[in-house]
């Protein structure tokens, strides 16, 4: 809960995608009561710039919402915000609530970007990637051109490492890594970490995708400096992706917050075989801030085009699944 991301793109929710706009708000120091109680007018703010710079109309706004709990087995996933509002407020329908259809028909629900992923891969002219975002969570699109071969949450991308910056510093995240470069990699806390974090998970086969609540901040974690303790957190999130990345794939492309920490790139380099090609999504000309606000947008236009959003390769759904929900102004939905 830091802030808020959002993309403008011209797309026909396959192949073609064009980059028009892009804007952030930043929660700054709000608080997480006032952040829940004003989550829609927040990010009607940051809709109100991003259009604002955009002089032709624009037909659909795709809106995730603030995730506050992801329980596929209860068949639960809640994103607060009011899209009837945004409907009306900018008299363009909203396209909402992605995941629920998913896990309605016995998927996991997330995640939703391998094929946004894959898409960007074609048009790259690309093929045997491994896209992996990390956020607070870490997750992992394995893609060909003709398949996606699986999709799903690897562990923890940046949440263990925030916290314990937070707990040990007056500074929000681990900025450059800058800390965990400082650092030494603790092994016997890694090995701790692998079995205590989230129990039986690193194991398990996919699909499968975690919500941040089911992870856990070890103890130990408290009697680490700053320093060494980064290093191993930053460590512990290239392991348990590298562990994720069959060895057949020597693509990776990394996006989100943890693809601009040094140290994980590092560490993910180090863990990988030697004939791998590590690049973050910049590199690629794509975007490490702003790949997952793209990805809403391109899902809205194939939830209105009722293409599929999951696949059972990637959700575990029983066959490829359309899903989100449109909100036209005026309170109309169907």
């Amino acid at each position: 809960m830091d802030g808020i991301d959002a993309a403008l793109i011209e797309t026909d929710g396959e192949f073609n995608i064009k980059r028009l706009a892009h804007e952030s708000l930043s929660y700054g120091n709000l608080s997480q009561e006032h952040i829940l109680q004003q989550t829609t007018e927040l990010h009607a703010k940051l809709i109100e710039k991003l259009i604002s710079q955009y002089k032709n109309k624009i037909d659909l706004i795709g809106y995730h919402g603030q995730a506050t709990l992801h329980n596929p087995a209860e068949k639960i996933s809640i994103q607060i915000g009011d899209p009837h509002y945004l409907a009306n407020k900018f008299n363009i329908p909203v396209v909402f609530n992605f995941r629920q259809n998913d896990i309605q028909h016995g998927g996991q629900g997330a995640p939703l970007a391998p094929l946004y992923h894959q898409a960007l891969m074609i048009q790259a002219n690309l093929d045997n990637m491994a896209v992996i975002n990390i956020g607070g969570i870490a997750n992992i699109s394995l893609l060909t051109k003709n398949k996606i071969l699986a999709g799903f949450d690897t562990g923890p991308g940046n949440t263990l490492l925030d916290k314990f910056v937070q707990a040990h510093s007056d500074k929000k995240y681990d900025h450059n890594g800058q800390f965990a470069k400082q650092g030494k990699i603790d092994q016997e806390l890694l090995e701790l970490l692998l079995n205590k974090t989230i129990p039986g998970y690193y194991e398990k086969n996919p699909p499968k995708s975690l919500d941040i609540n089911q992870i856990i901040y070890p103890e130990s974690l408290n009697n680490q400096d700053l320093y060494n303790g980064c290093a191993t957190l930053a460590a512990f999130t290239a392991l348990t992706i590298s562990k994720s990345i069959p060895q057949n794939i020597k693509h990776i492309v990394l996006c989100g917050g943890g693809a601009k920490n040094p140290a994980i790139l590092l560490a993910l380099k180090n863990y990988l075989p030697k004939d791998c090609d590590v690049k973050t999504a910049d590199d690629m000309g794509w975007s490490n801030t702003y790949m997952e606000a793209e990805l809403m947008a391109w899902l809205a236009v194939r939830s209105y085009k009722k293409l599929p959003l999951t696949l059972p390769e990637t959700t575990g759904v029983s066959e490829p699944m359309t899903g989100g929900e449109i909100f036209y102004p005026q309170g109309l939905s169907y």
